[in-house]
């Protein structure tokens, strides 16, 4: 995404004029005077010193398919804007909007020139930096012109209002090593987005599809380096694994764990021995990363390869060798892929959550909406989660398998009792059928009969699969 909405090019042989042009202020005044839009684009993208990246607007430019699921053929431009009001800084004036072509450095800047970059991190560090993704659609009409695909053309607000489509929140500054891996390519977007293809090297469409060539590849060590000087951190980690069937894994462990504005690299668990998280197992292994400061998540993923890749995880303990403190983030699920854990410390309403805890739990909010679906099957009673059978629930609230056993015994049981009671005609008062009930009933019923309503029960009937 750029600053300013429109390009000073629309085709490939103008993006490698505008290139060449750049190498001094008479080529690109000559670049400019070729055509009037040009002009136009400069002043309108170029910032001139700006206070920081988090008051910038950043646009497409470019036009991309659009498909919604009713299949209309539709196209999509989108812009990023700060979530707060803020007035952009770096625009041009009067009297440099003449000259854009001028874009050496102030010779009366001080700040060093990667401020920008050093005051990100700063802001970072402060709070989290959110924006609004915003996107412009136009649906196709026979005989709409095919300047519409022109990057140096503004869709009109009135006609192609703006429409808010997404939150983006900042929070963490990755380390060197993620960025030395990153790719940007702006072929890679979701199903509903896409590239149009061009008819030749004419075609407005051709030009991302050039960046996609240009930039598709990952950074050389050492480019980009971080703005701010990072710490090492030392860490010890433990995981418990539960009692239940089936509750060990073979599978690779890998984790993450992220701080106020840092986390570290995604680092895997080397094992020492093949069944290292075998059920009822405490797992310890020692790693040195950045330095997160506090540790507010964990995220913890599990690879599918291995007879025994689904991993029942009661808790993830966090040891911060250089501050002498230990974390405790409780699990209490099964892990097929991958799961992020909060911290399980108490604490009053008053207490005031870092943004990051916050944003991450609406995340799983939205998770749980997507996985749990509610049914009320039967009218006048209360709802229950969507299922025929205990298979079609989520792993997390499925009956145990002990849990099923047990009761199967149970029922087989009192269906014997029930058989020879009715046989011998014993069954002729109340206290017999209460005496056949406590045979099939445990010893903690009577307090399930009483507790059922509070909020202790409801935890311990969730965490036992019932």
């Amino acid at each position: 995404m750029n600053t300013g909405a429109i390009s000073p090019y629309w085709d490939v042989q103008g993006a490698v004029d505008f290139l060449a042009a750049m190498r001094s202020a008479g080529a690109l005044k000559n670049f400019c005077a070729q055509h009037p839009v040009r002009h136009y684009a400069l002043i309108d993208s170029l910032r001139r010193a700006p206070n920081s990246y988090t008051d910038l607007t950043y646009y497409s430019q470019h036009v991309f398919r659009f498909m919604a699921k009713d299949g209309e053929r539709r196209y999509v431009k989108y812009r990023l804007v700060p979530d707060v009001d803020v007035h952009e800084t770096g625009l041009l004036d009067r009297n440099e909007q003449p000259k854009p072509w001028y874009t050496e450095r102030d010779m009366t800047e001080r700040r060093p020139r990667g401020y920008l970059r050093t005051e990100f991190a700063q802001e970072l560090q402060r709070s989290l930096l959110e924006y609004r993704l915003q996107i412009q659609l136009h649906e196709w009409v026979e005989g709409d012109p095919y300047e519409i695909f022109n990057p140096a053309c503004i869709w009109d607000p009135k006609t192609h209002p703006w429409l808010e489509l997404a939150r983006v929140c900042v929070t963490n500054l990755l380390p060197q090593s993620v960025l030395e891996r990153t790719v940007f390519d702006p072929s890679i977007q979701p199903p509903s987005l896409g590239l149009l293809e061009p008819k030749s090297s004419q075609d407005h469409n051709s030009l991302p599809h050039l960046n996609s060539d240009l930039h598709a590849r990952p950074m050389k060590p050492g480019e980009g380096k971080l703005p701010v000087d990072l710490a090492e951190g030392s860490y010890a980690m433990e995981f418990h694994t539960g009692v239940q069937r089936g509750a060990g894994t073979t599978a690779d462990v890998w984790i993450t764990l992220t701080g106020t504005w840092l986390r570290t690299d995604r680092i895997k668990m080397e094992k020492s021995f093949f069944d290292e998280f075998e059920r009822g197992a405490v797992s310890r292994f020692h790693f040195k990363s950045v330095d997160v400061e506090e540790v507010l998540l964990v995220t913890l993923e599990s690879s599918s390869k291995g007879f025994w890749h689904d991993w029942y995880v009661e808790n993830v303990f966090v040891n911060d060798r250089k501050r002498g403190r230990r974390y405790e983030f409780p699990c209490h699920r099964w892990i097929r892929d991958r799961v992020v854990l909060r911290s399980g410390h108490a604490c009053l309403n008053a207490y005031e959550f870092h943004d990051l805890l916050a944003a991450e739990r609406q995340l799983e909010v939205q998770d749980r909406q997507r996985r749990y679906k509610w049914s009320y099957s039967i009218p006048g009673c209360p709802g229950h989660l969507y299922g025929v059978t205990n298979q079609d629930l989520p792993r997390d609230v499925r009956l145990l398998d002990e849990k099923s056993r047990d009761f199967g015994t149970a029922s087989k049981r009192g269906s014997v009792k029930t058989f020879f009671k009715r046989v011998f005609g014993i069954l002729r008062s109340l206290d017999d059928f209460k005496d056949l009930a406590n045979s099939v009933t445990s010893k903690i019923s009577p307090h399930i009969m009483e507790d059922w309503h509070n909020d202790v029960e409801f935890g311990r009937q969730f965490l036992n699969g019932m």
